[in-house]
């Protein structure tokens, strides 16, 4: 799908995460689980790098993608009941919502899980978010983590135990009329995404649904003039 006047403004990527805000005390981020911890830096540095101030970010909308979300964290919930707390962080939706929590985002959220996909269907929700002017800034982000469940469900099946790899992206995606009221500047524009390519990729080591959101975060960051890949189609401002 093509898109007219949708800018990134602000980006940030690991293939490990980037380290967890120390602002945050830790009483704020023990319901954050693992997924969450490595969402919340990057998506923090995102938020930092479109300079979004505080009355702006608390209206924007939040599409948050994972393969299989914090599995290892529902894994231990139904192995041992250990309490309110443990169910309300298990449940899929427990990252994205505190993450927008602790940003201070109060706009509309969604959780979504597409497989390979779930990074490009995250950015197109966010996309569609503004086009249909729910919104007019969508912080987008993708993570994905492994750990022993997954490793022992690979091993099962017959796959390389890193097959699945942990990563953490986000973009801020704004329209062209929110940037020129706060007199910004977007760092590139979106023209397209396809989340259908995302799936018909050759399976790599360390793939997961954050890794091909990572990969657009690296090329921009590198400073490439114009990123086309199968899955998104940007072009720097």
């Amino acid at each position: 799908m093509r898109f007219d006047q949708i800018f990134i403004s602000g980006l940030a990527g690991s293939r490990d995460g980037l380290p967890l805000p120390s602002h945050f005390p830790s009483r704020e981020t023990r319901r954050l689980g693992g997924l969450g911890c490595l969402a919340l830096g990057c998506a923090e540095a995102a938020i930092g790098a479109a300079r979004l101030p505080p009355e702006i970010l608390e209206h924007a909308a939040l599409a948050f993608g994972s393969d299989l979300g914090d599995i290892d964290q529902i894994a231990r919930f139904l192995e041992v009941t250990r309490g309110p707390d443990a169910f309300q962080s298990a449940v899929h939706s427990a990252a994205p919502g505190e993450l927008a929590r602790l940003l201070g985002i109060r706009g509309p959220q969604l959780v979504l899980s597409n497989g390979r996909a779930s990074g490009a269907v995250a950015v197109l929700t966010g996309a569609l978010a503004l086009i249909n002017q729910r919104c007019s800034v969508c912080l987008c982000v993708a993570a994905d983590l492994s750990g022993a469940v997954v490793e022992r469900a690979l091993s099962a099946a017959g796959w390389p135990a890193d097959s699945f790899g942990a990563a953490a992206a986000a973009i801020v995606l704004e329209t062209g009329s929110s940037l020129t009221t706060r007199g910004a500047r977007g760092q590139a524009q979106l023209l397209s995404v396809a989340p259908h390519a995302a799936v018909g990729q050759p399976w790599k080591r360390r793939q997961s649904g954050a890794m091909d959101l990572c990969s657009l975060v690296d090329a921009l960051e590198r400073g490439e003039a114009a990123v086309s890949p199968t899955v998104f189609e940007v072009v720097r401002c």
